[in-house]
C-alpha cells in the first residue's frame, strides 16, 4: 500500500501509508487499558534504525488483493481486561481507516505482548 485514493464529488483523497500507520499507532496508544505500543521482535527496531522505515511502533501494514490487513502489538496496563482493550482497538481502527479514511480493512489484528506491572 503506498496510497489508497478516494473518490468524492469533490475530488480525490490519496490516504499515505504513512499516514495509515500514524493514525493505527495514535488510535491504539490512547485506548484506555494501554501502557505501551511494542514491535513484535526486537529484530523491528534494529530494522528501523538501520533503514529508517516507519516512524511507528507496534503497527504494521499488510496489503491484500481485497483489502489491509493491520497487525498491532500491544503492552496492556495491569489490571485492565486484555479483551476488552483488543475490541476496543480493533473497532476504533477500523471505523478510522476503514470508514474515515476509505482504507478496505479486511482484519484487525491486536496481539498483547506484555502486561505493566510497574505502572509506568
Amino acid at each position: 500500500m503506498t496510497n489508497n485514493k478516494k473518490e468524492h464529488s469533490m475530488g480525490t483523497v490519496t490516504v499515505s501509508k504513512k499516514a495509515a500507520l500514524q493514525a493505527a499507532e495514535y488510535i491504539a496508544k490512547n485506548t484506555d487499558g494501554v501502557a505501551e505500543m511494542t514491535d513484535k521482535s526486537k529484530r523491528g527496531d534494529l530494522t528501523r534504525i538501520l533503514l529508517g522505515k516507519g516512524g511507528t511502533k507496534g503497527v504494521y501494514l499488510i496489503k491484500e488483493a481485497d483489502g489491509l490487513n493491520v497487525e498491532i502489538y500491544v503492552i496492556c496496563r495491569y489490571g485492565a481486561n486484555a479483551a476488552n482493550v483488543c475490541k476496543n482497538i480493533s473497532a476504533s481502527v477500523r471505523s478510522e481507516l476503514g470508514d474515515n479514511m476509505g482504507i478496505p480493512i479486511k482484519k484487525v489484528t491486536v496481539r498483547v505482548e506484555g502486561v505493566d506491572t510497574l505502572g509506568r
